[in-house]
């Protein structure tokens, strides 16, 4: 995921760089304001990208000095089942109770039935 996040970052700086360059030749006629929006939106999506890198980086750093991910597995949970609904970027319920009870039958109730 690094290599991916860096790849991106790459490409999303030579894009907004090479319309940086193209505006201060003054080759963008009449719709230099727009161009020069452009520009700024590819500033701002390459900070994203780098911020995702340097998270990528975080993590993989981590990973190779822990041996393990950062998240749930710091948790240490005492039975060997991990709940992937506990993961740090899970949208589920960090509650102790996470799962709301189902009454739920599986089995109908056939000998109970009266008759017709």
């Amino acid at each position: 995921m690094l290599a991916v996040d860096a790849i991106f970052t790459i490409i999303w700086l030579s894009a907004f760089a090479s319309q940086a360059a193209y505006n201060t030749a003054n080759k963008c006629g009449n719709v230099c304001g727009l161009s020069k929006g452009i520009v700024g939106l590819g500033v701002i999506i390459t900070l994203l990208f780098g911020a995702s890198t340097a998270v990528s980086v975080y993590t993989l750093r981590h990973y190779r000095f822990h041996g393990e991910l950062p998240g749930y597995d710091k948790q240490r949970i005492k039975n060997d089942n991990i709940d992937p609904d506990k993961a740090a970027f899970s949208m589920a319920p960090h509650d102790e109770e996470a799962y709301a009870p189902v009454q739920m039958d599986d089995h109908p109730d056939h000998h109970t039935d009266t008759g017709y």
